[in-house]
């Protein structure tokens, strides 16, 4: 049905010596208001004179003053002026424009320097509490003192306080005792997590994470969770809670493990740790602590997060029930068609992406369409953004381990691979020790052995990057070798190239294999995918940088 788009209900306010002046719109018309007084509806606020609006909000009537003869003294006397009525039309206005995403990144990237598309998604993951059921879960993983809380905590700030919930550490029980209140009816705590954000600062006991498990699933709205709680006199007994809501949750950890269970619940991210975003931290940091007043300063130059602060207000009073994507057979085929296999986690992948695309639509709501049940429509920018997001984060996503150790995978084993197998001419392990060296020449500071020993080599065995074995001339040590991928993970255009159809089989004649650039050039094939990354070639046998190639038999 093609509906004209239905104004939402939202508001804005500014606060003033007298009391709060406040600018709604409900259904097709304006209201302006201060202190119980109320002027509207308006057609729209442009036809608001501010000089009468500022008149009639201190109790005055127009048609009884000479308007044109008011001294400023009488003006300066009113609780209302003229002035504040102009600034409310325009915040009012401000706040609806279209905001795009890189737009978004700017404003975040005051406070936020670097890390563009981690301060991206964590605010479109903060946002997704405002809907009915598309909120998704992040993981910050990396290593200490990269800003892992940072970046949850300073994008946290443009969301309402209460509607914030930071967990530094709780036990299995406190958790529900603190965050849950008796309901005398039900005999239950119940826990209303509903358009919620919940932030744990560390990663928490086993045995809480275990009982969230269902709600990080969204299995159901209503969760009831048993704990036993212990009672001086009674001894152990047992207590029902009621986990009520979707909310959106945040985990911070410096820990690189991920038990598989948790791999599909979250999307896991890492913080940048590139010298420029160094650098540019460093003096955010050293202004904040060494002179507040000229960091005051600085972030009185950037009005727009304020506007950002009063957007995300508006959005969660806006109460939209649903993010409908009109096409979704189009969206499903397009990320089906990324894949050369579907893997069951991909039912928990699909549904974050289209979560990312809703909480897109929903930033920008005031330009969406809407019906008069109060839903919005995603439009084709918002799915191209979401893709666009996704793809810089899917492949670290598959593998199931923190961007942080795909990329030192990439810079330091891959790179020290190839350095020594092509000085031998054939594939050579590496050793812990070479491992530690090159990681101290990339990144600039040391790794303890033990963390590379007990978390990173594990993390990347499992995901099937590299493998281990036995060191043929001295069996007590152990040395390392690059697993080549047979296909690609994750390809950006994998269904432009193919036809769209993502199927890859040995049927019609065609075989998919890696091979080298060299090799690339002298096969017949009907179409490949750069990996950007060192393997071995499956026709030659030498190293070198590689490609998926649908090879067509002779």
């Amino acid at each position: 049905m093609d509906v004209e788009r239905i104004k939402l209900s939202r508001a804005v306010e500014l606060k003033l010596e007298g009391g709060i002046l406040r600018a709604s719109r409900e259904g097709n018309g304006y209201f302006i208001e201060f202190k119980g007084r109320r002027l509207g509806p308006f057609r729209s606020l442009s036809q608001v004179d501010p000089l009468e609006a500022a008149a009639e909000l201190n109790g005055l009537n127009p048609n009884n003053l000479e308007l044109s003869n008011l001294s400023s003294e009488t003006v300066e006397g009113w609780s209302v002026k003229p002035l504040d009525v102009f600034r409310l039309k325009h915040l009012f206005a401000e706040d609806e424009q279209p905001l795009s995403l890189d737009e978004l990144g700017e404003i975040l990237g005051v406070t936020v320097r670097r890390d563009n598309i981690n301060k991206k998604i964590t605010f479109l993951g903060m946002l997704s509490a405002y809907t009915e059921d598309s909120q998704f879960n992040l993981s910050f993983r990396g290593p200490s003192s990269t800003g892992k809380s940072y970046v949850v905590l300073e994008i946290a700030s443009y969301f309402p306080e209460e509607d914030v919930i930071i967990i530094s550490y709780s036990s299995p029980t406190a958790f529900f005792h603190e965050s849950g209140k008796w309901d005398e009816e039900k005999k239950a705590i119940v826990v209303d997590l509903e358009r919620k954000i919940l932030i744990f600062l560390d990663q928490p006991h086993d045995q809480l994470l275990q009982r969230l498990r269902p709600l990080l699933s969204h299995d159901r709205k209503e969760l009831i969770v048993k704990i036993t709680d212990k009672s001086e006199r009674k001894g152990l007994r047992t207590k029902n809670v009621i986990l009520k809501g979707f909310p959106s949750v945040i985990f911070c950890t410096g820990s690189l493990r991920i038990d598989e269970q948790e791999q599909t619940r979250h999307i896991i991210l890492s913080p940048e740790i590139t010298q420029e975003k160094l650098r540019e931290a460093l003096l955010l940091k050293t202004m904040k602590k060494a002179n507040p007043k000229a960091f005051k300063e600085f972030l009185s130059q950037h009005p727009e997060r304020e506007m950002l602060r009063r957007r995300v207000w508006k959005i969660k009073n806006a109460n939209i029930k649903n993010v409908i994507i009109r096409d979704y057979e189009k969206l499903m085929s397009r990320f089906i068609s990324k894949y050369s296999k579907l893997k069951p986690r991909h039912m928990r992948d699909i549904e974050r992406l289209i979560s990312i695309i809703q909480a897109l639509a929903l930033l920008n709501l005031w330009n969406r369409e809407m019906d008069e049940e109060g839903n919005i429509y995603a439009n084709e920018e918002d799915i191209e953004d979401g893709f666009k997001l996704y793809d810089e984060i899917a492949e670290a996503q598959e593998l199931g381990i923190p961007p942080y150790l795909y990329d030192l995978y990439n810079d330091v084993i891959v790179s020290l691979h190839h350095e020594k197998s092509s000085s031998a001419g054939r594939s050579v392990g590496i050793t812990r020790k070479e491992i530690l060296k090159k990681y101290s020449e990339v990144y600039g500071r040391t790794l303890p052995e033990s963390l590379l020993r007990r978390e990173i080599l594990p993390a990347l065995e499992n995901c099937g990057l590299i493998y281990q074995e036995p060191d043929p001339e001295d069996r007590r040590r152990v040395l390392i070798y690059c697993t080549p991928p047979s296909q690609p993970l994750y390809s950006e255009n994998r269904g432009e190239r193919s036809g769209g159809d993502g199927n890859r089989g040995t049927e019609g004649g065609v075989r998919i294999i890696v091979v080298c650039e060299e090799c690339l050039n002298q096969v017949k094939h009907r179409g490949f995918t750069k990996l950007n990354r060192i393997g071995i070639c499956e026709l030659c046998g030498k190293l070198g940088n590689i490609s998926v190639v649908e090879l067509i038999q002779q």
